[in-house]
């Protein structure tokens, strides 16, 4: 049975919709949505806090847990048996932060996003190309393609106060943003569609599809 794509602008489904078809993609992140099972450096994860694009109380909100003039944000290694492209995607929707960063923590290299514009902003060390697409009710799809030269990887997403910037004096009352779906694909120049994965360490694999007969 075929998938089917339906266009968004503005993150309102416009006009018809397409056959989708995609290539084998792995979701290496072993808790695509259980985000308090990630590192946490100076955040506290609440779970199911808010409606996720899935449309079910799943999506966590990440919150401020210090007073360290540092970086907040959660992470994960993986090893992703690559060197090249890597591609990390996930949803965001701002909430006393508007900036998120994604990407690798090896080399600190991170694209910034504004949740509340919806706007790309910096991307730092090697990060090949980003975007943003807008899901509605304030969610983006944050995307960041990396080209890595390990195997082994930290991954990571957190706050930013400004863009270009991951290092916040906050405060345990200055809350965060939501989060939810975060995917890391193998050789990758582009994200595909979200594959859940609710704890499998080897990651969950999606065939590729194919249309014979068209």
């Amino acid at each position: 049975v075929s998938r089917l794509n339906y266009p968004l602008i503005d993150g309102v489904v416009n006009g018809c919709p397409s056959v989708l078809l995609e290539p084998q993609r792995t979701n290496l992140i072993p808790y695509s949505e259980s985000l308090n099972n990630w590192i946490q450096e100076r955040i506290t994860t609440t779970v199911n806090s808010i409606i996720s694009p899935q449309g079910n109380m799943s999506a966590d909100k990440i919150n401020i847990d210090s007073t360290a003039n540092s970086t907040h944000q959660a992470y994960i290694g993986l090893l992703t048996n690559t060197v090249g492209n890597v591609c990390i995607s996930g949803f965001f929707k701002k909430g006393e932060y508007e900036w998120v960063h994604i990407g690798s923590g090896n080399a600190n290299s991170k694209a910034f996003f504004n949740l509340k514009n919806g706007t790309v902003g910096e991307k730092l060390q090697d990060v090949v190309s980003s975007n943003i697409i807008d899901y509605g009710n304030g969610w983006y799809r944050c995307v960041s393609v990396v080209n890595v030269s390990t195997t082994s990887n930290y991954w990571e997403f957190g706050m930013a106060v400004e863009d270009g910037n991951k290092i916040i004096s906050g405060t345990p009352e200055s809350g965060g943003l939501y989060a939810w779906g975060i995917q890391v694909e193998n050789d990758s120049s582009y994200a595909t569609s979200y594959i859940p994965n609710y704890g499998t360490s080897a990651g969950i694999t999606r065939s590729a599809e194919t249309a014979n007969g068209a």
